[in-house]
């Protein structure tokens, strides 16, 4: 094993938290939806989701995924309606304050992916990308 696989939890560990702390900055006019980009994309991508459809897409347990749609509810980033076939089941929308923000965000997570990619070849690029989708399919199986 090299020293880069020894450490390969720190690297994921040290790339989460800049990338945390870089959104927090890039989007911190936008209040608590800072923290949740890749839920407001979500939703965006798939207008009408259900709350456990967003848990499954981004593999988040559910009650982590009611509380930040309740934070973004309570901030009119997002609303909630029943379904009409199953009362159980909450569809999600984006408001038209979270729909100005999507470029926003998408703007932000594009620049962080050029800056952190920079001195990669694109060749080397795709295969890093496969792998860790690949990665992370392993570690959703492992936690099964």
């Amino acid at each position: 094993m090299t020293r880069n696989q020894n450490f390969l939890n720190l690297w994921i560990s040290i790339l989460y938290r800049y990338r945390k702390n870089y959104m927090n900055k890039k989007l911190e006019a936008y209040g608590g939806a800072s923290g949740s980009s890749l839920l407001i994309l979500s939703i965006y991508k798939n207008d009408g989701i259900s709350q456990e459809q967003i848990s499954d897409l981004l593999k988040v347990d559910k009650g982590s995924i009611a509380r930040a749609i309740k934070k973004l509810e309570q901030e009119d980033y997002v609303r909630r309606e029943e379904d009409v076939t199953d009362k159980r089941v909450n569809k999600v929308y984006l408001t038209p304050k979270a729909l100005a923000l999507v470029p926003e965000i998408q703007s932000a997570i594009a620049d962080w992916n050029k800056q952190i990619m920079t001195g990669i070849p694109v060749e080397s690029q795709k295969i890093f990308l496969n792998c860790i989708e690949q990665m992370a399919k392993n570690a959703c199986n492992t936690c099964l």
